[in-house]
């Protein structure tokens, strides 16, 4: 992932699209997840313990959310917007308190209370005395894994359609996997492969030519007479 760091600014999933690679198509999955208002970052949160690899403005690592959004007034006047949380932090008291680095001398009663409301969140704050971690907000043990992914995605896809899609152990996967991807409507119709400028002699439906070949057509026009066989076993 350093290979793909660039410039001063900071992204939580940097990628330089000259590069190829694993990372770069994680990225792309990334952008996707965001198309359909899943943004990754919301859902992970760090663990500090060393302090040294976290961003004390970019990253969530107090419990109380990112503190440049949290404080903008603060975030506006900091030197060093990159900073990490070891730069900003003195730990020689019992209680952390900040270093700042402004860039001006005499701050306004706004930043004054912004200024008071983070050393505050920061002094409630526990930093083990650890290496930094990420940790996974959607998993009771913190930990990632592509089934919560996939739970997240469900859940918004869902939430749009007011559907609930259960697996049925009584028909074959990839049954299941069809039905999924139907209600989703992700399928290669004619239609999806147009919209993704996929090259095609026509999007008319290959079998009555009266329509547009979408999922929901190829369904629910021609498939009525077979998912009435599947309705008998339950939901898929």
């Amino acid at each position: 992932m350093a290979l793909h760091m660039k410039g001063s600014r900071w992204q939580t999933f940097p990628v330089k699209t000259e590069l190829t690679g694993v990372w770069k198509n994680i990225t792309k999955v990334v952008k996707e997840l965001e198309a359909d208002n899943i943004f990754l970052a919301d859902h992970m949160s760090k663990q500090v313990g060393c302090w040294d690899k976290t961003s004390f403005w970019h990253e969530e690592w107090t419990g109380s959310g990112i503190l440049k959004d949290v404080f903008p007034l603060l975030f506006k006047i900091e030197k060093e917007k990159n900073c990490t949380v070891l730069d900003r932090l003195d730990t020689s008291n019992h209680n952390p308190s900040c270093k700042w680095n402004w860039k001006k001398t005499r701050l306004s009663a706004e930043e004054d209370i912004e200024s008071l409301c983070c050393e505050l969140i920061i002094q409630d704050t526990r930093l083990p005395n650890t290496v930094d971690t990420w940790v996974w907000k959607t998993d009771a043990e913190g930990e990632f894994s592509v089934r919560s992914i996939r739970r997240l995605w469900e859940s918004a896809k869902y939430q749009e359609l007011d559907y609930k899609h259960w697996w049925n152990k009584w028909v074959p996967l990839k049954v299941n996997f069809l039905c999924w991807r139907a209600v989703l409507n992700r399928l290669p119709s004619k239609l999806e492969l147009e919209k993704r400028q996929v090259s095609i002699p026509s999007i008319d439906c290959a079998i009555c030519n009266m329509a547009e070949e979408s999922c929901e057509h190829s369904f629910y026009v021609h498939g009525q007479p077979r998912y009435g066989h599947f309705s008998r076993i339950g939901a898929v």
